[in-house]
């Protein structure tokens, strides 16, 4: 990890700020190609099932990965949690029941010290560094709009795990 500033930080995130409508804009996502990266995915080994299947799987799979990251996201980005509920309108009723859950899990989250919260708010974005770069980036198999997708939240959170470093650093010096 490289030394970096605040004012470093905030201008890579205004570079890299993007709105909803930037990565959606009236985009779809292909429904013959998967949805959720091999190394995510169970879906390739069932044998059972024919490749067709297993591209309708791995559909069915991101909408649980899209909950979990909703789940993540309530009380770290707003803006993915609003992206996650542009691609659930169909399942509304069991997405607020989750957003509900999700909101009680935040509260809890957020009502301890500053420094526990974002010693653990950095250590998801950093993780979603990793996850990214490790799952999704270059899988030419994925749907293009999937990919996108998640390198736009690749981006915006490398912003947000440096500036939530440095703010744990600070958060953490203070207690000395």
């Amino acid at each position: 990890m490289g030394s970096y500033s605040y004012a470093e930080c905030l201008r890579n995130s205004y570079r890299v700020n993007w709105k909803i409508s930037d990565v959606v804009g009236g985009r779809h996502f292909d429904a013959s190609r998967p949805w959720l990266p091999a190394r995510l995915s169970g879906a390739g080994r069932i044998a059972c099932l024919t490749p067709a299947e297993k591209i309708k799987l791995s559909h069915v799979e991101m909408g649980s990965y899209a909950h979990l990251f909703g789940f993540v996201e309530e009380f770290i980005a707003p803006k993915m949690l609003a992206l996650a509920r542009d691609f659930e309108i169909d399942r509304r009723e069991a997405f607020d029941a989750l957003t509900n859950f999700a909101a009680e899990v935040a509260r809890a989250v957020l009502s301890k010290h500053t420094g526990a919260v974002l010693l653990l708010t950095a250590a998801i974005e950093w993780l979603t560094q990793l996850h990214y770069l490790s799952c999704f980036e270059g899988d030419e198999s994925l749907d293009p709009f999937t990919r996108d997708i998640f390198k736009s939240h690749w981006l915006e959170e490398s912003q947000h795990a440096r500036m939530d470093h440095l703010e744990t650093l600070r958060a953490f010096r203070a207690r000395r």
